[in-house]
């Protein structure tokens, strides 16, 4: 049997359609047509064969015993580097790359592009299983490193208020209270219009100027419900958390509804 025209490769020219080629080189329509089948027939089975937990644990595995080799790491990373998947920058160059980066994305038509794929996974509900979960058990990893913990306890975290988490609540914020206005906007969030059910719990109640002795000692209530993803970015976003606090504070004075709590 004869080798492969391509002077670069050293199999037999076993290709489907016989004219010299072996199955991976041959450049007509025909045979990239019968490659591409071939890919996708073997990234179904691929997709299968990981699904099996023992067949993942074993792979991952052997994959960190792999990466505590020098030889194999050393090996690894020059190729990483060629592809450019993996390649040392100066302090400047990160510092041009970043800047390029921010005036990038100051293009509204950029930030459009690159937010539409986005939404669009985020509309998958096994999607944002997915991701949950897996960012659930990251978080939960970390938090188990002392390290880490040391690092982001108390006033080193970003989130960090001074304390305020250990603050009491005013004695008249019950269940009642809650359920009073969670009726009052028709128990769905005031920022997205997610029911309960869709939010797989029951909305959360959030003091929209942060201070938890709302109704007593003559304070008004400035409360609104919402779903656990607006109450996180509520908590955790500060830019979001400006926004949507002043938005939400402006509708409320117009309503006055608070005053009949």
């Amino acid at each position: 049997m004869n080798y492969c025209l391509n002077p670069h490769c050293n199999k037999y020219a076993d290709g489907p359609l016989g004219n010299g080629y072996c199955y991976t080189h041959d450049p007509t329509p025909e045979g990239d047509t019968k490659r591409k089948e071939a890919n996708r027939k073997r990234i179904i089975t691929l997709r299968r064969f990981n699904k099996d937990p023992e067949i993942r644990i074993k792979k991952s595995e052997a994959g960190k015993r792999n990466w505590q080799d020098p030889k194999y790491r050393a090996k690894m990373l020059k190729i990483m580097g060629n592809i450019g998947l993996f390649s040392p920058k100066s302090p400047e160059q990160r510092a041009k790359i970043g800047l390029a980066h921010k005036r990038l994305w100051q293009d509204p038509e950029h930030q459009k592009k690159m937010q539409e794929p986005l939404r669009r996974r985020w509309e998958s509900s096994k999607y944002r299983r997915h991701h949950s979960k897996r960012a659930s058990k990251d978080r939960k990893r970390n938090w188990q490193d002392p390290k880490y913990r040391m690092k982001h306890l108390g006033e080193n975290h970003p989130n960090w208020r001074g304390g305020v988490s250990f603050e009491p609540y005013c004695e008249k914020f019950n269940f009642q209270l809650k359920e009073r206005v969670r009726e009052k906007y028709g128990r769905r969030c005031v920022v997205c219009g997610k029911s309960a059910e869709e939010n797989g719990r029951r909305l959360a109640v959030h003091h929209l100027d942060g201070n938890k002795m709302q109704g007593c000692e003559g304070q008004q209530w400035k409360l609104v419900p919402l779903c656990a993803s607006c109450h996180s970015q509520l908590h955790n976003g500060k830019k979001f958390q400006a926004r949507t606090e002043a938005r939400l504070i402006s509708n409320l004075q117009q309503l006055d509804w608070w005053r009949r709590l």
